[in-house]
């Protein structure tokens, strides 16, 4: 996608956190940017962010894990706007709990959220690109996908889903002109054992047609309910190259299983401590 001025560009979970930047960011590059958010007064103070700084930014309040309202949403804005260009399936969530005391609603909700939201968006908007021959689908995974990380298997099992289907989709659009992106957060390096991990860094996996879309996000706190919360770290597709799953585990193999990143309790402990707490132990 050589230019993005004037792109048509979907974000899902736009209302805070990196969902909020990312639309933000497109529209700071010209984009005319949509973002579905559940809670409509997050969708309305994305729309008047955006005013404020002149961008094309609106926020529309949808249900992404209500099918008929997803798919309704995404409708609305490609007859509207004749097209989507960009879809970003951002919208997620995460509980922490063992996976054998976790309410089934629990894993339901998450995988409404993480997973099927994401297959119900790309299934929207992706026969339209494929009949153009152009458009870029950008999914949203976690190192939790490429990595088992105790207390949140729901999280884990959604995330890598999110992420094979990226490569899956990656495959399959080849020659259509449709590039895909899976964005994974990952460590550059761990380190020396003893010293801090450096920063963490957004790397693509999973590459298709075209060159990128060339965005680079500021660094955004977290969501609206965790004021002061820490800090994503600067997101960057990048045009070409990838990181291939493997290589992205090894960053952070050294500290699991049984190892813990500096500062942090090893992944067996915190499964002791869930275990402890689920007995009510003190």
């Amino acid at each position: 996608m050589r230019s993005l001025r004037d792109r048509v560009v979907v974000v899902t979970g736009a209302g805070s956190g990196l969902g909020r930047a990312i639309a933000l960011a497109f529209g700071r590059k010209g984009c005319r940017v949509h973002g579905l958010e559940l809670d409509p007064e997050r969708a309305e103070d994305l729309g008047r962010e955006g005013a404020r700084e002149g961008l094309r930014v609106a926020g529309h309040p949808a249900d992404c894990t209500d099918p008929a309202a997803l798919s309704a949403a995404i409708r609305d804005i490609r007859d509207r706007e004749g097209r989507v260009d960009v879809l970003v399936a951002n919208a997620g969530t995460v509980v922490s709990g063992l996976a054998e005391t976790l309410p089934g609603e629990d894993w339901e909700h998450i995988l409404d959220l993480n997973y099927r939201a994401v297959v119900l968006a790309v299934r929207a908007v992706l026969p339209a690109m494929v009949h153009r021959g152009e458009g870029h689908l950008v999914l949203v995974s976690s190192m939790a996908g490429l990595l088992p990380l105790p207390t949140v298997a729901p999280y884990c099992a959604t995330k890598a889903a999110t992420a094979m289907l990226g490569e899956t989709l990656a495959v399959e659009t080849v020659g259509t002109g449709v590039g895909v992106d899976g964005l994974h957060r990952v460590p550059e390096d761990p380190g020396p054992p003893g010293r801090p991990a450096p920063a963490a860094r957004w790397h693509r996996i999973g590459t298709a047609a075209g060159d990128g879309l060339g965005v680079r996000l500021p660094r955004c706190p977290g969501p609206a309910d965790r004021p002061g919360g820490p800090l994503e770290p600067p997101l960057r597709l990048r045009p070409a190259g990838t990181v291939a799953p493997v290589a992205a585990a090894k960053a952070v193999l050294p500290a699991l299983p049984g190892r813990a990143a500096p500062g942090l309790p090893a992944p067996a402990e915190v499964a002791a401590e869930g275990r402890r707490r689920a007995r009510g132990d003190r």
